[in-house]
């Protein structure tokens, strides 16, 4: 549970408050995004994605 929090921030920080423009073109970018990781619109987009999923995943993939 705690990850998909933690998932959750990361997401929001790159999408909404700069993140993406920081992670453009870095190995922390190449390594969490791909070869997204070399605009800052893809790792918006491939972050988009992994907001879905981690909420997705908080809300419906948990058991207790």
């Amino acid at each position: 549970m705690i990850y998909g929090l933690i998932g959750i921030v990361f997401f929001v920080w790159v999408i909404f408050f700069g993140g993406a423009s920081r992670l453009e073109n870095t190995l922390v970018g190449y390594f969490e995004f791909g070869q997204a990781g070399e605009k800052a619109i893809y790792i918006k987009m491939v972050s988009w994605i992994g907001l879905v999923f981690s909420v997705g995943f908080l809300f419906f993939g948990s058991s207790s």
